[in-house]
């Protein structure tokens, strides 16, 4: 049988994710030690926005946050939402039905226009909008 995205995706519970009234060092901090570099950012259940590494670099040159130890990401929603990292990045969503040699494909820059993937991201829909319930890195394809 077909291995699928549920198979191999960090399942939420195990998942590091944030909320908006979190706070962003907090959240960085975290990132730091797990060797993370997306956080999926939640309001309930779905998901709102990501944090990236690369976000913290955005910061600083834009100059955006004055007191970085007493922001929360809702003070930055602008460079964590959605609409912001899917222009610059490469996010997909897929069904927890969703087979490996599709996702593999996702992570193939000559499969997407030289384009590879940054995350999948697993909801009970395969759509933005749906609940989240896991992500898979490309990493994560290898070690399961």
């Amino acid at each position: 049988m077909e291995k699928t995205a549920q198979d191999v995706m960090v399942k939420k519970p195990q998942l590091l994710t944030g909320r908006r009234e979190d706070k962003v060092v907090d959240l960085f901090n975290k990132m730091n030690e797990r060797d993370y570099t997306n956080v999926p950012i939640l309001d309930g259940e779905h998901l709102c926005g990501i944090l990236r590494e690369k976000t913290a670099l955005q910061l600083i040159c834009d100059d955006a946050i004055a007191n970085i130890e007493d922001a929360q990401i809702q003070s930055i929603e602008y460079y964590v939402s959605l609409a912001q990292v899917c222009i610059e990045h490469f996010y997909e969503f897929v069904a927890p039905t969703a087979s490996i040699i599709e996702i593999l494909a996702l992570f193939s820059p000559q499969d997407n226009d030289n384009c590879r993937f940054d995350l999948v991201i697993v909801t009970d829909t395969g759509k933005s909008s749906g609940k989240i319930l896991g992500i898979i890195t490309a990493w994560d394809l290898f070690k399961n």
